[in-house]
């Protein structure tokens, strides 16, 4: 192994997982598969999993005790692995500060399904698009 690898550190993942009632029917993605395609995911990707945390409550309930674990422990990863981002949050208010909390950590927020990273630079620029979208459809009415 050379010097340069020898101080690669590796890609410490969180996985989070969350249904909001179990049993799920196969093709709603329940907790045993979300795991299993998130971690297929992260060994495909050479990210190594950290810990998984997992939920079986609302996407609009932020009292969440593994999303609260997981948050509480921002330090300890690099990177939150989700299938979706509505697996964190179906509030975008709430999306927007979660991906502020783990910026602040320099931890990154990854969905294998709603394409890449996400940070508040991605809001900041959702809601100008957003704004102008709006403003444009209140002078062509």
């Amino acid at each position: 192994m050379s010097k340069k690898a020898d101080f690669i550190k590796p890609v410490k993942a969180a996985l989070y997982i969350r249904v909001a009632c179990e049993p799920q029917p196969e093709e709603h993605f329940g907790l045993e598969i979300q795991k299993r395609i998130l971690t297929d995911y992260c060994a495909r990707n050479g990210y190594q999993v950290a810990e998984i945390f997992s939920d079986m409550a609302s996407g609009f309930d932020d009292k969440r005790d593994g999303l609260k674990e997981m948050i509480s422990r921002l330090n300890d990863f690099n990177v939150i692995v989700v299938k979706d981002f509505s697996r964190l949050f179906r509030d975008t208010f709430k999306l927007y500060e979660l991906a502020g909390q783990a910026e602040n950590h320099n931890v990154s927020i990854k969905s294998i399904n709603d394409g890449d990273f996400i940070s508040r630079n991605f809001f900041i620029t959702c809601e100008v698009l957003n704004a102008y979208r709006n403003r444009s459809n209140l002078v062509y009415q």
